[in-house]
């Protein structure tokens, strides 16, 4: 049950690459490898009772058994699991019934017990990347370890203190089942509309969580993402919040090392990199913003398709045919995600992938004998125009009516800091956000976990406070972080910065101290 792309649009992608002279039968080096893309996308069940079946828990908030459906979602402990915490409740939930898309969450509360505890909602980039990445890998409460058994990530987890919902969407993603092949979801219109479905009946489920506080975290394409739910709910919640009693408690959004506007990302790579100790020289600058120039005139006309083959082909981001990069050809390096590596060869993707092949992990998610990404959700976006496309046009609604951090690795380079200052300036000249006269001029503060006492600098910020109360710690109402010695994955780099940045925007503490 596989989308690709169209012939048409591969040879688009492969002309672009050859026109960089970047082809090569060499695969490039995935991050995280491509086997966790596809852990377990074959059943490997002994039998159905070794797996168990899947949950698909709309029926029973259809008919009102609530009680019976989060009954069945909670999870047990799989087999030799060191973890002690609150595993939660998963399953699958109907995001559209003509096509009877299923999207499988599993939802974590605070670890420390605090019921009041915002609730963050993590999604995934890729597109196509299963939120497995990000708990598993980055903030979830736990891991894996080398012997495949499930064990505690620690102080460091962002689910220590909030509740943290993970969902595969779009449907075809990691766990989550697309119901139609011929009908994928590849637009963020199509993103919106599903993640409302999927958080209106999630609300009922867990009618105890209306009252705290919803923060949407969008990493990588994530930054499309994040937005497109945010502005879904801000326009639900607008329409009288139709299907929910009372409104969906956005408070919040987050983007991490967000891909939301290419328009102001692609000219930020050439001095990016050229100023990155010198990682390519100025003819090399040179052509990379040329090969740039090149994408975002197809784009500025439309050819969304063509402009998407000319920037993956100094990227290789999305890499069918197995080429070489215009990157690795210039640097040598295989990791565009973290400029500091040559190479991302940590373990624990490893981990991970194996313990996601386990029958018994499947039966305590819950997904049965599903397939595991079987869909080529990155394909479909590239097909459908999305992955070139922007969604800076509703930012200035999100962040005039809600607090917003963004934030960068220092080290990313796919998709660097630099750009995102580029898309935050534009927001800026063009005067539709509220809080951007008090950004263009806000100090650029030197932020150390431990100010007292840490020699180390954990990053840089500036920020936003209401007129009404500057100097309230309530009132901080946006953040931009550079996060040092990190990459795109940042809380995988940096943990502990990435707990304590999390932690000093949400409780409106900042930066300055």
């Amino acid at each position: 049950m596989l989308v690709r792309l169209s012939l048409a649009v591969l040879a688009v992608v492969l002309a672009a690459a050859a026109a960089v002279h970047a082809l090569s039968s060499v695969p490039r080096h995935l991050y995280p490898p491509q086997s966790f893309l596809h852990a377990s996308s074959q059943s490997a069940c002994v039998s159905p009772s070794s797996c168990g079946e899947a949950l698909y828990l709309s029926p029973f908030i259809a008919n009102g058994s609530i009680s019976e459906g989060r009954s069945l979602a909670a999870m047990q402990q799989p087999p030799n699991s060191g973890f002690t915490g609150e595993l939660g409740w998963s399953g699958y939930l109907q995001s559209n019934p003509d096509t009877n898309n299923q999207i499988f969450f599993w939802f974590f509360p605070a670890q420390n017990g605090d019921t009041t505890a915002p609730v963050l909602l993590w999604l995934q980039g890729g597109p196509g990347a299963s939120d497995m990445w990000g708990l598993f890998g980055e903030v979830g409460a736990v891991t894996v370890n080398a012997s495949t058994s499930l064990v505690g990530r620690g102080a460091n987890s962002w689910n220590s203190k909030y509740a943290m919902l993970f969902v595969d969407q779009p449907a075809g993603t990691g766990w989550s089942q697309l119901g139609d092949p011929s009908h994928p979801v590849n637009t963020e219109s199509q993103v919106g509309t599903e993640l409302i479905a999927v958080l209106t009946q999630w609300y009922q489920l867990f009618p105890e969580y209306t009252t705290n506080e919803l923060y949407v975290v969008g990493e990588s394409y994530g930054g499309k993402y994040a937005p497109t739910c945010a502005y879904a709910i801000h326009q639900h919640n607008s329409a009288g919040h139709p299907n929910t009693p009372t409104p969906i408690p956005l408070a919040g959004l987050i983007i991490a090392d967000g891909w939301s506007d290419p328009e102001t990302a692609m000219p930020a790579y050439a001095p990016l990199l050229y100023n990155f100790g010198g990682l390519v020289n100025p003819e090399q600058a040179a052509q990379i913003a040329q090969v740039m120039a090149t994408a975002e005139q197809y784009r500025a006309a439309g050819q969304l398709q063509t402009a998407f083959g000319y920037w993956n082909s100094f990227w290789a981001d999305y890499n069918p045919t197995n080429f070489i990069s215009g990157f690795t050809n210039m640097t040598g390096s295989t990791d565009p995600e973290n400029l500091s590596d040559s190479a991302d060869d940590r373990p624990f993707w490893g981990y991970i992938s194996s313990f996601l092949g386990l029958d018994s992990t499947r039966k305590m998610l819950h997904v049965g004998q599903n397939p595991f990404s079987a869909v080529d959700i990155y394909g479909s976006f590239v097909g459908s125009g999305d992955f070139m496309d922007s969604v800076r046009d509703i930012l200035p609604v999100l962040f005039n009516n809600y607090r917003v951090l963004v934030y960068n690795g220092g080290f990313d380079g796919i998709c660097g800091g630099t750009g995102t200052d580029a898309l935050l300036q534009v927001l800026v000249d063009n005067s539709e956000w509220s809080g951007g006269e008090q950004f263009s001029v806000a100090p650029r503060l030197i932020w150390k976990i431990n100010p007292q006492t840490d020699v180390e600098v954990s990053g840089f910020a500036q920020e936003v406070w209401s007129a009404a109360a500057a100097e309230s710690a309530e009132e901080l109402q946006f953040a931009r972080v550079i996060v040092r010695n990190a990459g795109h994955m940042l809380p995988a780099d940096q943990p502990a910065r990435a707990y304590d940045m999390i932690t000093r925007f949400i409780s409106g503490r900042g930066f300055s101290d």
